[in-house]
């Protein structure tokens, strides 16, 4: 009986062993997993910090306009205490928290600011003390500031450490749960989700701050403050900053000294009374085996374990195990149902965040757009008053603000493909049409390159069925790419010819070709190669994604084709080849078709844009009055009775809708144009409903919108 005793003692320690290595080992990774949470609310900050550090205030120099930048941004982060603009010496140049003209002081922690000094790298400094008596401890957040490979400034978000708080999970008063630490680089304590709050912003003992040095993810035994013996996990994150999950030890050895000192007695007692109970035993042993059984069918079928006196140690050790398994099933279902419902809220969260991505990216082109509607028109304004005056400088401009509307274009399609809500509107044409505008809208980045641009295309025996538009698009894409990343001088064709019942376009350069690694993924979204700092290139990564998906919803394919040790990079284009002859375009170039005289009211809440358009629709010969509210604009509509209306839909008060329902029902005949930043579908579906006949989108040049007025 003796050997059994130690056997079975010998089993009871192995599996409490395993079962303890278990839970150190989920400690760990518990302790891997906060840190990794710290990390990714600093890089958050820090993502933040460098948009600021964008900022064209600070090209300029101009402070205060960076400030009431900071002063938004820190508005939405509850987190922050304040934002700071720091000079390289320390002292502070913009702080949101302090009205702006406030006398500054120096930085209060400036080892964080030394050290981005030295590494031009963001930085996340350590726990400093409340300030001027306040009841916040403090953490600062640098990112460094470099125009023309030069550190400027540092800009900083100094944040409560309360903030840091949420990213772990909270802890349940009154329990054995685990203590969850946050400690920063020198080991001052951050978070601390038990004990006393006077212990945030205190250093942890010397002896465990010296074993995080030399250990930084590891599992040890130590003694907290209070003296209750403990387990701590430790790991630290990208940042230096490390946190710490401690679980008492008599959480973990209790149950195991209890099961040995149960498993040892049991042996001495049977040892002694071995010979006097084996006949009660025998005769027990039956009806003690039987309810085990009912006991394992209960835990299998998930039903609570029936009440049965046990008369053998055996068996009784084997109720209590079931017991335990039961309990750990239920524990395990517990979990289950709880990662499913984590699931579903994180599925939630997920289609509320591309919600407001969709929402976000419609401001974004409004807020993008509308400052570059003027701009364009004053720029053709210049142009029709003397074709000669600046014009090296028109055509930069010209070219900047094409630039600039087809990388907003580019990210407005990306994210109406991603929802599925982009439809081709098909007619029939030639592919000459097609490519005479891609060539048109390429030509100034060719000629700006000096090179030599041939292009064979055919102007009749390649018919396509399809979005002329998106062709274009496609078209231009590889040929700006073309233009960009050929050197100087260089040699760029676009060849297109018929091959069966399908029209192949081949667009080849002499450049430095595709690097090998880039390949694989050159058609996903976002896709570049290496970049110098000053990104001559430009662009976002769209072009070849947008022209791969453009040419497949036409039923066509786009290919990178071998070079074969010869310079440069060949793209060719497959599209089916439309049965019959294309449209032709009925109205021959260079003819004007505009008619003058109409009374037009312009509303637009930005005075810039309103006044362009004035100017350029006056020179067109037409009356014109402007507003730039809704309430305005009715007013005036009743005694200039407009023909057109050209309305802006973002307009303060009454909004552009409901200005176009109040002038269709008081000037029934009038035409209404929406001339808006704006352009998703579901804003040309809300401007039909409201009453426009025409839906554009800024910038518009004044060509097209003369075309628009003249459409009755």
């Amino acid at each position: 009986m003796l050997p059994g005793a130690l056997l079975t003692a010998v089993v009871v320690w192995r599996a409490f062993a395993s079962n303890r290595a278990a839970v150190e080992r989920r400690l760990l990774e518990s302790a891997r997993v906060d840190a990794s949470a710290v990390d990714r609310e600093f890089d958050r900050t820090i993502s933040l910090l460098q948009a600021l550090a964008t900022s064209p205030a600070l090209d300029r120099g101009d402070f205060e306009a960076f400030y009431q930048e900071a002063r938004r941004i820190h508005s939405t982060e509850q987190g922050w205490y304040t934002a700071l603009l720091l000079s390289l010496e320390g002292q502070q140049l913009a702080n949101t928290r302090l009205p702006w003209g406030t006398p500054l002081l120096t930085v209060a922690e400036p080892d964080s600011l030394r050290r981005l000094i030295e590494t031009r790298a963001p930085v996340v400094g350590v726990v400093v003390p409340p300030q001027r008596g306040g009841p916040e401890h403090l953490v600062p957040v640098r990112v460094p500031v470099e125009r023309d490979g030069r550190l400027k400034y540092a800009v900083s978000a100094i944040v409560n450490v309360e903030s840091l708080a949420r990213v772990i999970p909270p802890q349940l008063p009154n329990s054995e749960e685990w203590t969850r630490s946050i400690l920063d680089t020198e080991g001052t304590i951050a978070v601390r989700t038990r004990g006393p709050e006077d212990l945030i912003g205190t250093p942890a003992p010397e002896a465990f701050r010296e074993r995080l040095r030399q250990r930084p993810d590891s599992l040890s035994s130590e003694t907290t403050r209070e003296g209750l013996k403990v387990y701590a996990a430790t790991s630290k994150g990208r940042f230096g900053w490390t946190a710490v999950i401690v679980v008492p030890r008599q959480a973990l050895d209790a149950p195991l000294r209890a099961s040995m000192t149960g498993v040892l007695t049991g042996g001495a007692l049977l040892m002694l009374c071995g010979l006097a109970a084996v006949l009660v035993i025998s005769r027990r042993l039956s009806s003690d085996l039987s309810a085990a059984t009912r006991a394992a069918e209960a835990v299998a079928e998930g039903k609570p374990l029936p009440k049965a006196a046990a008369h053998v140690a055996e068996t009784l050790q084997l109720q209590r195990s079931l017991a335990t398994a039961a309990s750990l099933l239920d524990k395990r279902a517990r979990e289950r149902d709880e990662e499913v419902r984590r699931a579903d809220v994180a599925r939630t969260e997920a289609e509320e965040a591309n919600r407001t991505k969709d929402q976000f990216l419609a401001v974004l082109g409004h807020e993008l757009r509308n400052p570059l509607a003027p701009a364009l028109t004053a720029l053709e304004l210049m142009k029709r008053r003397d074709p000669q005056a600046f014009r090296r400088e028109r055509e930069v401009l010209e070219r900047q603000i094409a630039h600039m509307a087809r990388l907003v274009n580019d990210l407005l399609d990306v994210s109406r493909l991603a929802r599925g809500k982009v439809q081709l509107v098909r007619r029939r044409f030639e592919l000459r049409e097609a490519a005479d505008r891609a060539v048109e809208m390429a030509r100034p980045l060719m000629n700006q390159q000096s090179h030599r641009f041939d292009v064979s295309v055919p102007a009749a025996g390649l018919p396509v069925d399809g979005d002329i538009d998106r062709v274009v698009q496609v078209l231009s894409n590889l040929l700006t790419n073309a233009g960009k990343y050929t050197p100087p001088g260089g040699h760029v064709t676009l060849t297109a010819s018929a091959s069966d019942d399908h029209i192949v376009v081949v667009c080849e350069d002499n450049g430095p070709g595709v690097p090998s690694e880039l390949v694989p993924n050159l058609f996903d979204p976002f896709a570049q190669g290496p970049r110098a700092l000053d990104r001559r290139e430009g662009g976002l990564g769209l072009g070849l994604s947008l022209a791969r998906t453009f040419t497949e919803l036409h039923g066509g394919t786009i290919r990178l084709e071998p070079r074969d040790g010869q310079a440069g990079s060949c793209f060719v284009i497959t599209l089916p080849k439309a049965l019959g002859a294309a449209a032709v375009p009925s109205e021959p170039a260079g003819v004007s078709r505009h008619v003058a005289g109409h009374r037009v009211l312009v509303v637009d809440d930005n005075a810039d844009a309103r006044e362009m358009l004035r100017l350029a629709l006056d020179g067109a010969g037409h009356v014109l009055a402007t507003a730039g509210n809704g309430t305005d604009a009715v007013e005036l509509a009743s005694e200039f009775k407009p023909e057109v209306g050209v309305l802006d839909i973002g307009l303060p008060g009454m909004d552009g809708y409901e200005l176009a329902e109040r002038l269709r029902r008081e000037h029934p005949g009038i035409r209404l144009i929406a001339l808006t930043g704006y352009g998703q579908a579901t804003d040309v579906e809300a401007a039909e409903a409201a009453g426009f006949d025409a839906h554009c989108v800024k910038p518009i040049s004044t060509d097209a919108l003369l075309d628009l007025i003249d459409a009755r």
